[in-house]
């Protein structure tokens, strides 16, 4: 609990009294948005996924990779690159 005095002039007259919440509170709350982060994560990760195996790599991807693996001595061509599991 804190308690402030003697702040005038601000509108603050008097004693005002806060009170903290329980540590385990805070806890739970921080690990309860660190959870929901995690989640927003892999289900960002499995959509770009799926939308990769069924779409296939965009041009600004498909690109470089194709100019990388020229450039090791591999003339590749692909209309769409799917994953099989």
């Amino acid at each position: 609990m804190l308690n402030i005095k003697g702040l005038s002039g601000a509108g603050f007259e008097g004693s005002l009294m806060f009170k903290a919440a329980p540590a385990s509170r805070d806890g739970s709350i921080l690990a309860l948005a660190h959870m929901k982060m995690l989640l927003l994560g892999l289900l960002l990760f499995a959509y770009a996924f799926v939308y990769v195996n069924q779409v296939g790599l965009p041009d600004f991807v498909k690109r470089p990779l194709l100019a990388q693996l020229q450039a090791r001595g591999l003339n590749m061509d692909f209309s769409r690159l799917r994953v099989r599991l």
